[in-house]
């Protein structure tokens, strides 16, 4: 007996038994199985179970920027329910092309900045937007980026020296806001440092800011995962590298969480934080890690997880994918936490090569359709990188 033959019911609990990536094959066999799964998607919310059964919970925490997704209390069946299913599906989505990226074959495209606005110093991939920071002082977003000819900018805020680092960080929004289609009222911010040791976090569209003055030293690299973020800087022996969280969108409103201390120089050049871990970079090349919860980092000792021979210049952590520049651009798999004790830093899985002379900053991220690398040069060029099946 064939099985499109079956009772519907039975055709029904076999599909909703599959995993994601199958549940995407099978709609593509007949009209009667994608009628059925998108039966399933519609009103069983099948993504949202392929979601929390098949994604680890710190990787769904940084995808979805909900850092306290997995407290207690915090979020119900029903409150995931009321989102729609098209968010987890094209969850889901964004974290099997992180899979992928190695075997797929890369796409490039390049901006050109104002000469106005200098070289980029520092770059970041929101969910619609590039953020760059600039040797002027100024901070930019960049929209629609995958239409050359529809790119947009705008001025985020205007730094007196030399940009740092900028990071696009969500601020707390609740799933309710979420599953009324509110997220653009929850609209990102955007963190920002300069050379005059001053961390800025505004509105992406400038209309709100907030000045931390915490370091008596240059703030070299600032990391976030949803509404936390982590500094690092050269005076980090003194003053550690406190963890902040935006509590509220309007007015902005920053509280401290934690703490770290541990670092063995008191330049601390590069940092990286997905949720219960910070990854950090010094100029001696040590690669220091915290692993805990977010809200479990203070009074832990870091780990030393590697020793380069260079200084670790930028650290970027997204889902299952770790992203070094030591000169060049280097990608690791990390399938899980103990993936970490067998990370082969001599062996990359990929290695982004441009053709630039330098390389200022590099950020990683996905825009629905693809995994992107984006790639600052000091010729005044942005190069945005996206793998696409062969």
């Amino acid at each position: 007996m064939h099985v499109l033959e079956f009772p519907r019911e039975l055709q029904y609990f076999i599909l909703a038994k599959l995993d994601g990536v199958a549940l995407g094959h099978v709609q593509c066999v007949c009209r009667s199985w994608q009628e059925i799964v998108g039966h399933l998607e519609s009103s069983f919310n099948i993504w949202l179970r392929c979601c929390l059964k098949e994604i680890p919970s710190y990787i769904l925490v940084e995808l979805t920027g909900m850092c306290r997704f997995i407290e207690q209390g915090e979020i119900t069946a029903d409150v995931c329910n009321r989102v729609g299913w098209e968010f987890w599906r094209d969850l889901y989505r964004e974290y099997r092309r992180g899979e992928l990226l190695t075997r797929w074959q890369e796409t490039s495209m390049e901006i050109t900045i104002p000469f106005m606005y200098g070289k980029a110093t520092s770059i970041d991939l929101g969910e619609r937007y590039l953020v760059s920071g600039h040797s002027t002082g100024n901070v930019l977003v960049w929209e629609n980026l995958r239409e050359t000819d529809a790119l947009t900018m705008g001025l985020v805020h205007k730094h007196h020296q030399h940009v740092s680092c900028v990071r696009v960080l969500a601020s707390e929004r609740s799933w309710t806001d979420l599953g009324a289609a509110q997220v653009e009222d929850a609209c990102p911010c955007v963190a920002s440092s300069s050379r005059d040791c001053v961390i800025n976090v505004s509105t992406i569209r400038g209309t709100d800011t907030h000045h931390i003055a915490h370091f008596s030293q240059q703030v070299n690299n600032l990391s976030v995962c949803g509404e936390y973020f982590v500094a690092a800087a050269k005076s980090s022996v003194l003053h550690g590298q406190p963890v902040w969280r935006v509590a509220s969108s309007r007015p902005l409103n920053l509280e401290q969480t934690d703490q770290l201390w541990g670092q063995r120089t008191s330049n601390v050049t590069a940092v990286a934080m997905t949720f219960g871990t910070v990854v950090s970079g010094d100029v001696m090349g040590n690669l220091l890690m915290w692993d805990s919860g977010v809200d479990e980092l203070k009074g832990r000792e870091p780990e030393v997880i590697h020793k380069f021979s260079s200084s670790v210049k930028q650290i970027c952590l997204q889902g299952e994918r770790l992203v070094c520049l030591l000169g060049g651009v280097f990608l690791y798999s990390i399938p899980d936490n103990k993936s970490w004790d067998m990370l082969e830093f001599k062996h990359p899985d990929s290695v982004v090569r441009t053709g630039k002379n330098t390389i200022t900053s590099i950020s990683l991220g996905d825009d629905g359709k693809s995994p992107v690398v984006a790639i600052a040069a000091d010729d005044e060029t942005i190069t945005i990188i996206r793998w696409q099946p062969f």
